[in-house]
């Protein structure tokens, strides 16, 4: 999973570090990026709710286009309650139900 960090930080380290010879060099640029603190980066999905065909009586069962996760509300879309994002995959809610940008 690829992970983000200071690039600023990461510089600074290696400029305040004394160096015999190349290899030296080589070996401790190596192990600061290796163990420079990172976080994971999340891939930004976008989707749609899409409403399902469950039954006739609950109409209100919406489907996330990335991952397929079932919404079910009581009264509203999911708009009207205020759902921008799938709560499983994290996608955000900004295209129409055809895949399209809404």
């Amino acid at each position: 999973m690829p992970k983000y960090g200071n690039l600023d930080e990461l510089l600074l380290k290696l400029k305040g570090t004394t160096f015999i010879d190349n290899d030296q060099y080589c070996d401790a640029v190596f192990d600061l990026i290796e163990n420079f603190p990172a976080e994971p980066v999340r891939q930004e999905v976008h989707a749609a709710w899409r409403q399902m065909d469950v039954c006739e009586q609950d109409e209100n069962v919406y489907e996330c286009t990335a991952c397929g996760f079932a919404l079910q509300l009581i009264v509203g879309t999911p708009e009207d309650n205020q759902y921008n994002g799938c709560p499983r995959c994290l996608a955000t809610m900004d295209l129409d139900a055809k895949g399209a940008e809404g």
